[in-house]
């Protein structure tokens, strides 16, 4: 059994015979300060969380890999950080996607920063695309982590620029929706952003506008090539 306690520490318990017995626990330092999602994979486990960079009051999300083939006794395989809020993350088979909502103000960095947890860097320009008439400074930031790469930590990073408020993935596809609003108008549109997802190959290839605003991520799907949305409308503010 694996959860996170109160102290927001990862318990690896041991449960046989309708008994369970505290095998070990990984602390709360660093990525793990503010645990988001925690995964399994054979004799691998995965943190995702949120952190402050020492010495600045801006935040940064990251994972953590864990060697468990010893639940005694734990150890850190590799980390990997990248600037802004978490969305949410998904695991793939051997892949962690990483999906953070990285706002940029005036007179600070202008693009987002990757890396580890001791060493963030600027991404490069090549990495980042810009969402046709972005209605904000915060940029989607994806990354694809692979766990089977051992202490390499072989990761791939893509940002664009534009708000994002809900996720739908699966296996080879991940969709962010922005909600716009056209003040003329009076009317709510959804900014939908497709990423292409194969395995730390990622890319933001597709870009479509609804009318409406999805709820939450329950109203997204995709099936047989098609993706659908449900949205909702308002009119005279009812």
């Amino acid at each position: 059994i694996y959860y996170v306690n109160t102290d927001r520490e990862v318990v690896i318990l041991e449960a046989k015979d309708g008994k369970t017995k505290k095998l070990s626990t990984i602390g709360n330092s660093g990525v793990e300060n503010y645990i988001h999602d925690i995964y399994l994979k054979g004799d691998k486990l995965i943190t995702v969380g949120k952190y402050y960079r020492s010495g600045s009051d801006e935040g940064a999300s990251g994972i953590v890999v864990y060697d468990i083939s010893d639940r005694t006794d734990p150890e850190v395989l590799y980390d990997f950080s990248q600037t802004g809020d978490i969305l949410s993350s998904r695991m793939v088979g051997d892949f962690v996607y990483l999906v953070t909502n990285d706002w940029v103000y005036k007179g600070q960095r202008s693009v987002p920063m990757c890396g580890t947890y001791d060493s963030l860097n600027s991404m490069g320009v090549s990495d980042i695309c810009c969402m046709p008439e972005p209605h904000s400074t915060s940029y989607i930031v994806l990354s694809a982590i692979d766990i089977s790469s051992g202490t390499k930590g072989k990761s791939r990073t893509k940002a664009v620029l534009g708000a994002s408020d809900e996720i739908y993935c699966n296996d080879h596809n991940l969709y962010v929706t922005s909600a716009e609003y056209d003040s003329k108008t009076g009317t709510y549109y959804t900014r939908i952003v497709r990423a292409a997802l194969s395995g730390t190959d990622v890319k933001f290839n597709k870009t479509a506008k609804v009318r409406g605003y999805a709820v939450n991520q329950f109203a997204m799907d995709e099936k047989d090539g098609y993706f659908r949305i449900a949205t909702t409308s308002d009119r005279d503010g009812m």
